[in-house]
């Protein structure tokens, strides 16, 4: 929209928040995820990756905006002072920020999911089952609640 049409000053606006609403209707997708495993053979160096990879900013302007639109309201100011997004999505995406979203995804947000995921952590925090048995569960709960 914004490029066929680019001699208006393009803005973001609020929906209005419905009476007694629970939610702002703000959608939410995590554009990457991202995890080190204690089992990897260079932990403290993987963690100094991811601690590059989103929090550097020559890695924001390496990076740009080709894993999505930045994660960090940092790297949003130094991708639309660069060009690399627009003002525009810029906006949307702090005002995004500062309210709970609802994520996009069906099975992963769904009440049973969350339930699954709880229980998951639970059981390892509680020594019923060890990271990779939760972990192998909880995959096995999911792909069945995906049928």
């Amino acid at each position: 929209m914004i490029a066929a049409c680019p001699d208006i000053d393009w803005d973001n606006a609020a929906t209005p928040d419905p009476k007694n609403g629970v939610l702002e209707g703000i959608g939410g997708n995590t554009g990457q995820l991202i995890s080190v495993t204690k089992a990897s053979a260079h932990v403290d160096e993987a963690m100094m990756f991811v601690d590059y990879f989103f929090n550097d900013p020559v890695a924001m302007d390496t990076l740009k905006a080709t894993r999505s639109v930045p994660p960090t309201e940092e790297a949003r100011k130094i991708c639309e002072e660069k060009g690399y997004i627009s003002k525009v999505v810029a906006s949307a995406c702090n005002y995004a920020t500062m309210y709970e979203a609802i994520p996009g995804d069906g099975i992963s947000s769904s009440a049973e999911a969350r339930a699954l995921m709880e229980d998951a952590v639970a059981n390892v925090g509680y020594g019923v089952q060890t990271p990779e048995q939760a972990a192998q569960d909880l995959y096995d709960q999911l792909l069945e609640l995906a049928k």
